[in-house]
Protein backbone atom coordinates (compact mmCIF):
# COMPACT_ATOMS: atom_id res chain seq x y z
CA UNK A 1 0.00 0.00 0.00
CA UNK A 2 1.34 3.21 -0.62
CA UNK A 3 2.60 5.52 1.98
CA UNK A 4 0.06 8.62 0.80
CA UNK A 5 -2.70 6.27 1.97
CA UNK A 6 -1.46 5.67 5.10
CA UNK A 7 0.17 9.26 6.01
CA UNK A 8 -1.22 12.41 5.82
CA UNK A 9 1.02 15.99 5.86
CA UNK A 10 -1.03 19.45 6.11
CA UNK A 11 1.60 22.47 6.36
CA UNK A 12 0.61 25.86 8.21
CA UNK A 13 2.02 28.78 7.01
CA UNK A 14 1.72 32.67 7.54
CA UNK A 15 4.38 35.17 6.09
CA UNK A 16 7.23 32.88 6.14
CA UNK A 17 7.62 32.41 2.28
CA UNK A 18 11.27 32.23 2.15
CA UNK A 19 11.19 29.45 4.80
CA UNK A 20 8.15 27.97 3.34
CA UNK A 21 10.15 27.53 -0.38
CA UNK A 22 13.51 25.73 1.71
CA UNK A 23 10.57 23.43 3.26
CA UNK A 24 8.76 22.56 0.44
CA UNK A 25 11.87 22.35 -1.67
CA UNK A 26 13.10 19.47 0.81
CA UNK A 27 9.89 17.51 0.98
CA UNK A 28 9.37 17.90 -2.92
CA UNK A 29 12.90 15.91 -3.15
CA UNK A 30 11.56 12.96 -0.36
CA UNK A 31 9.44 10.22 -0.65
CA UNK A 32 6.73 12.14 1.37
CA UNK A 33 5.96 14.22 -1.54
CA UNK A 34 2.46 12.43 -2.20
CA UNK A 35 1.53 12.63 1.26
CA UNK A 36 1.22 16.56 1.68
CA UNK A 37 -2.32 17.38 1.10
CA UNK A 38 -2.84 20.37 2.84
CA UNK A 39 -1.33 24.35 3.54
CA UNK A 40 -2.98 25.87 5.58
CA UNK A 41 -2.29 29.45 4.38
CA UNK A 42 -3.14 31.78 7.37
CA UNK A 43 -3.96 34.72 5.14
CA UNK A 44 -0.38 35.51 4.38
CA UNK A 45 0.77 38.50 2.58
CA UNK A 46 3.83 38.17 0.97
CA UNK A 47 4.34 35.48 -1.50
CA UNK A 48 3.27 32.90 0.32
CA UNK A 49 0.70 32.08 -3.03
CA UNK A 50 3.43 31.95 -5.49
CA UNK A 51 5.36 29.89 -3.62
CA UNK A 52 2.61 27.53 -3.44
CA UNK A 53 1.45 27.63 -6.93
CA UNK A 54 5.43 27.19 -7.88
CA UNK A 55 5.42 23.68 -6.16
CA UNK A 56 2.12 22.92 -7.06
CA UNK A 57 3.45 20.00 -9.62
CA UNK A 58 5.73 18.62 -7.21
CA UNK A 59 2.80 17.65 -4.83
CA UNK A 60 0.08 15.47 -7.01
CA UNK A 61 -2.30 15.54 -3.57
CA UNK A 62 -2.01 19.07 -2.58
CA UNK A 63 -4.37 21.80 -1.66
CA UNK A 64 -3.91 24.86 -0.23
CA UNK A 65 -6.67 26.94 1.89
CA UNK A 66 -5.98 30.51 2.06
CA UNK A 67 -7.77 32.11 5.03
CA UNK A 68 -9.21 35.64 4.07
CA UNK A 69 -8.17 36.63 7.66
CA UNK A 70 -5.77 35.80 10.28
CA UNK A 71 -7.15 33.19 12.75
CA UNK A 72 -4.32 33.05 14.49
CA UNK A 73 -1.22 30.53 14.96
CA UNK A 74 -3.12 28.07 17.23
CA UNK A 75 -6.69 28.06 15.49
CA UNK A 76 -4.87 27.33 12.28
CA UNK A 77 -3.18 24.51 13.89
CA UNK A 78 -6.10 23.31 15.18
CA UNK A 79 -7.66 23.46 12.14
CA UNK A 80 -5.13 21.27 10.40
CA UNK A 81 -5.36 19.08 13.65
CA UNK A 82 -9.08 18.78 13.21
CA UNK A 83 -9.07 17.75 9.28
CA UNK A 84 -10.12 14.06 8.57
CA UNK A 85 -7.75 11.62 7.58
CA UNK A 86 -7.08 7.77 6.51
CA UNK A 87 -4.43 6.61 9.59
CA UNK A 88 -1.37 9.17 10.24
CA UNK A 89 -2.01 12.73 11.16
CA UNK A 90 1.28 15.10 10.82
CA UNK A 91 1.08 18.55 11.05
CA UNK A 92 4.10 20.45 10.36
CA UNK A 93 5.41 24.13 10.42
CA UNK A 94 6.81 25.77 7.70
CA UNK A 95 10.39 26.73 8.92
CA UNK A 96 11.37 22.89 9.94
CA UNK A 97 14.25 21.35 8.91
CA UNK A 98 14.37 17.96 7.94
CA UNK A 99 17.10 14.92 8.51
CA UNK A 100 16.13 13.04 5.19
CA UNK A 101 18.74 10.07 6.08
CA UNK A 102 16.56 8.66 8.60
CA UNK A 103 13.20 8.49 6.11
CA UNK A 104 13.99 5.17 5.94
CA UNK A 105 13.27 4.29 9.30
CA UNK A 106 9.94 6.64 9.79
CA UNK A 107 8.46 5.25 6.62
CA UNK A 108 9.08 1.70 7.67
CA UNK A 109 7.39 2.36 11.20
CA UNK A 110 4.35 4.04 9.77
CA UNK A 111 4.00 1.49 7.23
CA UNK A 112 4.17 -1.04 9.75
CA UNK A 113 0.92 0.86 11.56
CA UNK A 114 1.83 -0.53 15.15
CA UNK A 115 1.98 2.02 17.44
CA UNK A 116 -0.53 4.75 18.13
CA UNK A 117 2.27 7.42 18.29
CA UNK A 118 5.99 8.10 16.39
CA UNK A 119 7.74 10.76 17.46
CA UNK A 120 9.84 11.75 14.92
CA UNK A 121 11.99 14.50 16.96
CA UNK A 122 12.08 17.52 19.52
CA UNK A 123 14.30 19.78 21.39
CA UNK A 124 13.17 18.13 24.50
CA UNK A 125 14.46 14.62 23.80
CA UNK A 126 16.67 12.73 25.84
CA UNK A 127 19.42 9.98 24.45
CA UNK A 128 17.24 7.58 27.00
CA UNK A 129 14.47 8.33 24.55
CA UNK A 130 15.63 7.64 21.22
CA UNK A 131 14.77 4.05 20.19
CA UNK A 132 12.10 3.65 22.99
CA UNK A 133 9.57 1.05 21.52
CA UNK A 134 6.22 0.20 23.79
CA UNK A 135 3.94 1.88 25.85
CA UNK A 136 3.19 5.86 26.66
CA UNK A 137 3.11 5.15 30.48
CA UNK A 138 6.32 2.71 30.42
CA UNK A 139 8.01 5.43 28.96
CA UNK A 140 6.61 8.15 31.41
CA UNK A 141 7.50 6.31 34.44
CA UNK A 142 10.87 6.03 33.62
CA UNK A 143 11.25 9.75 33.67
CA UNK A 144 10.50 10.86 29.92
CA UNK A 145 8.93 14.21 29.96
CA UNK A 146 6.55 13.13 27.20
CA UNK A 147 4.03 16.36 27.64
CA UNK A 148 7.35 18.68 27.21
CA UNK A 149 8.50 16.53 23.90
CA UNK A 150 5.04 16.17 22.37
CA UNK A 151 4.84 20.33 22.51
CA UNK A 152 6.68 20.45 19.60
CA UNK A 153 3.79 19.84 17.19
CA UNK A 154 5.90 18.61 13.83
CA UNK A 155 7.41 15.79 16.04
CA UNK A 156 4.04 14.07 16.70
CA UNK A 157 2.59 11.61 14.32
CA UNK A 158 -0.33 9.83 16.37
CA UNK A 159 -3.55 8.04 14.62
CA UNK A 160 -6.01 10.48 14.35
CA UNK A 161 -8.75 8.02 14.87
CA UNK A 162 -7.80 8.80 18.36
CA UNK A 163 -8.35 12.72 17.92
CA UNK A 164 -11.71 12.84 19.43
CA UNK A 165 -14.54 15.39 19.95
CA UNK A 166 -13.48 16.23 23.87
CA UNK A 167 -10.01 16.84 22.40
CA UNK A 168 -11.54 19.48 19.98
CA UNK A 169 -13.28 20.59 22.87
CA UNK A 170 -10.54 20.89 25.69
CA UNK A 171 -8.06 22.26 22.94
CA UNK A 172 -10.35 25.45 21.73
CA UNK A 173 -11.13 26.39 25.19
CA UNK A 174 -6.98 26.97 25.75
CA UNK A 175 -6.50 27.86 22.33
CA UNK A 176 -4.73 30.91 23.37
CA UNK A 177 -2.38 28.93 25.78
CA UNK A 178 0.00 28.39 22.88
CA UNK A 179 -0.41 24.01 23.23
CA UNK A 180 -4.16 23.86 22.10
CA UNK A 181 -2.95 19.34 21.32
CA UNK A 182 -2.48 19.22 25.14
CA UNK A 183 -5.37 17.11 25.76
CA UNK A 184 -4.73 14.63 22.98
CA UNK A 185 -1.39 14.18 24.25
CA UNK A 186 -2.94 14.02 27.70
CA UNK A 187 -5.32 11.17 26.26
CA UNK A 188 -1.92 9.09 24.62
CA UNK A 189 -0.84 8.72 28.83
CA UNK A 190 -3.93 8.32 30.28
CA UNK A 191 -5.53 5.62 28.04
CA UNK A 192 -1.65 4.32 27.65
CA UNK A 193 -1.17 4.00 24.20
CA UNK A 194 1.78 2.52 22.07
CA UNK A 195 4.91 4.94 20.91
CA UNK A 196 7.77 4.68 18.86
CA UNK A 197 10.44 6.85 19.38
CA UNK A 198 12.96 7.33 16.30
CA UNK A 199 16.90 6.25 17.05
CA UNK A 200 17.63 9.80 15.54
CA UNK A 201 15.38 12.48 15.24
CA UNK A 202 13.53 13.01 11.62
CA UNK A 203 11.94 16.33 12.02
CA UNK A 204 14.15 19.52 13.51
CA UNK A 205 13.12 22.74 14.98
CA UNK A 206 13.55 25.90 13.03
CA UNK A 207 11.65 28.03 14.69
CA UNK A 208 12.98 31.02 16.49
CA UNK A 209 11.20 32.44 19.50
CA UNK A 210 10.17 36.58 19.44
CA UNK A 211 11.50 38.78 21.35
CA UNK A 212 7.96 39.96 22.92
CA UNK A 213 7.12 36.27 24.45
CA UNK A 214 8.28 36.23 27.61
CA UNK A 215 9.62 32.99 29.67
CA UNK A 216 7.16 33.84 32.36
CA UNK A 217 4.13 33.89 29.59
CA UNK A 218 5.20 30.91 28.15
CA UNK A 219 5.32 29.33 31.86
CA UNK A 220 2.40 30.54 32.95
CA UNK A 221 0.86 29.24 29.54
CA UNK A 222 2.27 25.84 30.29
CA UNK A 223 0.25 25.86 33.09
CA UNK A 224 -2.66 26.46 31.87
CA UNK A 225 -2.49 23.96 29.35
CA UNK A 226 -1.31 21.23 31.86
CA UNK A 227 -5.02 22.24 33.38
CA UNK A 228 -6.40 19.72 31.37
CA UNK A 229 -4.61 16.97 32.96
CA UNK A 230 -7.14 16.02 36.01
CA UNK A 231 -4.50 14.06 37.95
CA UNK A 232 -2.88 15.81 40.42
CA UNK A 233 0.13 14.49 40.97
CA UNK A 234 0.64 14.03 37.19
CA UNK A 235 -0.09 17.48 36.37
CA UNK A 236 2.31 18.80 38.93
CA UNK A 237 5.20 16.74 37.66
CA UNK A 238 4.14 18.13 34.00
CA UNK A 239 4.67 21.85 35.65
CA UNK A 240 7.45 21.07 37.17
CA UNK A 241 9.26 20.25 34.15
CA UNK A 242 9.09 23.32 32.66
CA UNK A 243 9.88 24.84 35.84
CA UNK A 244 13.36 23.47 35.64
CA UNK A 245 13.97 25.06 32.07
CA UNK A 246 16.89 26.83 31.57
CA UNK A 247 15.66 30.34 30.65
CA UNK A 248 12.87 30.37 32.66
CA UNK A 249 15.05 30.13 36.13
CA UNK A 250 17.06 33.36 34.48
CA UNK A 251 14.21 34.65 33.93
CA UNK A 252 12.40 34.83 37.45
CA UNK A 253 15.19 37.69 38.48
CA UNK A 254 12.66 40.42 36.70
CA UNK A 255 9.68 38.81 38.58
CA UNK A 256 8.90 41.91 41.02
CA UNK A 257 9.43 44.19 38.10
CA UNK A 258 7.28 42.63 35.56
CA UNK A 259 4.56 42.47 38.76
CA UNK A 260 5.16 45.80 39.26
CA UNK A 261 4.43 47.01 35.40
CA UNK A 262 1.59 44.45 35.23
CA UNK A 263 3.55 41.72 32.84
CA UNK A 264 1.68 39.18 34.85
CA UNK A 265 -1.85 39.43 35.23
CA UNK A 266 -3.87 38.66 38.55
CA UNK A 267 -5.04 35.21 36.58
CA UNK A 268 -1.67 34.47 35.97
CA UNK A 269 0.07 35.24 39.73
CA UNK A 270 -2.65 32.53 41.32
CA UNK A 271 -1.39 30.20 38.55
CA UNK A 272 2.43 31.00 39.31
CA UNK A 273 1.56 31.09 42.88
CA UNK A 274 -0.72 27.44 42.61
CA UNK A 275 1.36 25.79 41.15
CA UNK A 276 4.83 26.57 42.94
CA UNK A 277 4.48 25.88 46.56
CA UNK A 278 6.12 28.72 48.39
CA UNK A 279 9.77 27.27 49.69
CA UNK A 280 10.55 25.35 46.25
CA UNK A 281 9.74 29.59 44.54
CA UNK A 282 12.35 30.67 47.06
CA UNK A 283 14.87 27.35 46.60
CA UNK A 284 15.02 28.25 43.01
CA UNK A 285 15.48 31.97 43.16
CA UNK A 286 18.23 31.52 45.75
CA UNK A 287 19.75 28.98 43.00
CA UNK A 288 19.37 30.72 40.20
CA UNK A 289 20.90 34.00 41.61
CA UNK A 290 23.80 32.05 42.71
CA UNK A 291 24.09 30.48 39.20
CA UNK A 292 23.65 33.63 37.31
CA UNK A 293 24.69 36.50 39.29
CA UNK A 294 28.15 35.66 41.23
CA UNK A 295 29.46 38.89 40.87
CA UNK A 296 26.69 40.41 43.43
CA UNK A 297 27.51 37.94 45.75
CA UNK A 298 28.37 40.70 48.53
CA UNK A 299 24.84 42.57 48.21
CA UNK A 300 23.27 39.01 48.42
CA UNK A 301 21.26 40.00 51.66
CA UNK A 302 20.33 43.54 50.84
CA UNK A 303 19.56 43.27 47.10
CA UNK A 304 18.13 39.98 46.82
CA UNK A 305 16.27 40.14 49.85
CA UNK A 306 14.46 43.05 49.22
CA UNK A 307 13.30 41.94 46.28
CA UNK A 308 11.93 38.99 47.60
CA UNK A 309 9.87 40.80 50.17
CA UNK A 310 8.55 43.33 47.97
CA UNK A 311 7.49 39.77 45.56
CA UNK A 312 5.83 38.39 48.08
CA UNK A 313 4.01 41.30 49.58
CA UNK A 314 3.00 42.01 46.15
CA UNK A 315 1.41 38.49 45.76
CA UNK A 316 -0.36 38.00 49.52
CA UNK A 317 -2.02 41.54 48.66
CA UNK A 318 -3.51 40.50 44.97
CA UNK A 319 -4.23 36.32 45.63
CA UNK A 320 -7.62 37.65 47.35
CA UNK A 321 -8.77 40.25 45.01
CA UNK A 322 -8.30 37.44 42.27
CA UNK A 323 -10.20 34.62 43.90
CA UNK A 324 -12.92 37.09 44.54
CA UNK A 325 -12.69 38.63 41.31
CA UNK A 326 -15.73 37.48 38.98
CA UNK A 327 -13.77 36.59 35.91
CA UNK A 328 -12.09 34.25 37.74
CA UNK A 329 -15.02 32.44 39.22
CA UNK A 330 -16.32 32.82 35.41
CA UNK A 331 -12.68 30.87 34.63
CA UNK A 332 -13.69 28.19 37.65
CA UNK A 333 -17.21 27.41 36.15
CA UNK A 334 -15.97 26.86 32.39
CA UNK A 335 -13.23 24.81 33.93
CA UNK A 336 -15.49 22.79 35.94
CA UNK A 337 -18.53 22.27 33.03
CA UNK A 338 -15.49 21.14 30.87
CA UNK A 339 -14.70 18.39 33.08
CA UNK A 340 -11.03 19.88 34.49
CA UNK A 341 -10.68 18.82 38.13
CA UNK A 342 -8.31 20.07 40.86
CA UNK A 343 -7.38 17.57 42.69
Amino acid sequence: MALSNKLQISLITCNRAEKLEKTLATLADSDFAPCLEWIYDNASTDRTSEVCEAFASSFPNLNVKRRPKNIGGCANFMEALAAPVRNYKWVLCDDDHFDLNVSEELIGWINLGQYDVILSGSPGMTKEDLGYAGSIGDLVENGSRFHFISTFLPGLIFRHSLLDESCLEQGYDILHYLWPHMPLVEKFVREDRSVKVLGKPFVHRGYTQPDWVLDRSLFFCWCRSACVIPNGFRRESIIRQYFTNFFFLRSLFTLTKDLQNGYLSRSQLVYLIENLPQHLFILRLCLAYLLFYPKWLLNLNIRFSNSLVRAFRYIRREIPKVESSKKWNEISSINKQAGIVYE
